[in-house]
């Protein structure tokens, strides 16, 4: 029994170096993809500096263009507020005149209306007037020509 023992002994003790050679391979292969990584972790890392230095300043850019928009639109909300209370003074003073303009128009109206009215009847008058006292020298002169005539014959 001794030789079945021993045969298994170095068959376990082959066994147990073959594995351990495949292990030792594995670790080979692992380390050599391990390696790979690391080195293409590393590219990355130094990209990602790159990206960081570029597109650090350019955040920087943005965050104060941001700043200024947003003064901007403050500064536009701030005008808009003021236009929105001067159109509303505007409105109220319109509303006044609207109002004031027709009480004029109430008050002066009727009275114009009369007025022109009366200068209307007034010209009317005096026009005919003038048209009548025009015709009535028209028939003198017309009369003494006729009197001058019949004292010629």
């Amino acid at each position: 029994m001794d030789v079945i023992y021993a045969i298994a002994t170095i068959l376990a003790l082959i066994a147990f170096i073959g594995v351990c050679v495949y292990v030792i391979m594995t670790l080979i292969a692992a380390k050599a993809l391990l390696e790979g990584i690391t080195s293409h972790l590393g590219d990355a890392v130094g990209i990602m500096r790159e990206v960081k230095d570029k597109v650090g300043p350019t955040l920087e850019s943005a965050n104060k263009v941001t700043l200024k928009v947003h003064d901007i639109a403050e500064r536009i909300e701030q005008g808009m507020s003021t236009v929105d209370n001067t159109l509303l003074k505007v409105d109220g003073m319109v509303g006044r005149l609207t109002d004031l303009e027709g009480r004029v128009q109430q008050k002066v109206e009727a009275p114009i209306i009369k007025a022109a009215s009366a200068v209307s009847g007034v010209t009317k008058a005096v026009g005919a007037f003038y048209s009548s006292l025009k015709n009535g020298s028209e028939r003198k002169d017309g009369l003494a020509i006729q009197h001058s005539d019949d004292n010629a014959h």
